[in-house]
């Protein structure tokens, strides 16, 4: 004999299968279908209807962090063979030994202080909420070094 509960059990288990299956072979790929189970007070009418839909992808990304520990030791290169407590001396040093393997720019000096940015040859996919699209940005690496003798 057959328990009532095991019917059950298997018919629930039927219908999660073809709803799977539904989703894999659905021939028009833009639609979003779904149950709608009323009381019998309620009026479809009078509903309201919110969907959201969470994308599931995936995405490339070609970035190796081996490059942020290229940047840093290069950073701690040159702070390491510019340290001094002469602005002058370490503007002339950072001027020259500022590395060229890769687009570093000071974007701010104050004394001692350097604002560096350097461009990633690396680009991320990012998505731009003002053309709707994704789109590869590029990475740009932001850090501060403080180049006196005795920070």
């Amino acid at each position: 004999m057959i328990r009532k509960s095991s019917v059950v059990g298997m018919v629930l288990l039927l219908v999660i299968a073809l709803l799977m299956i539904s989703t894999l072979f659905n021939p028009s790929g833009n639609r979003i279908t779904g149950l709608l189970v009323l009381d019998s007070q309620s009026k479809l009418d009078e509903l309201e209807s919110v969907y959201s839909l969470i994308p599931i992808f995936e995405t490339s990304a070609d970035y190796s962090l081996k490059e942020y520990d290229e940047i840093a030791a290069a950073a701690k290169t040159l702070l390491d063979e510019c340290k001094s407590n002469d602005e002058k001396a370490v503007e002339k040093c950072v001027d020259t030994k500022l590395p060229t393997n890769q687009a570093w720019t000071i974007a701010e000096r104050s004394g001692f202080f350097y604002k560096f940015e350097v461009k990633s040859r690396y680009k991320l996919p990012t998505y731009d909420d003002s053309t709707q699209k994704l789109e590869d940005k590029e990475i740009i690496y932001r850090f501060a070094l403080d180049f006196s003798a005795n920070p």
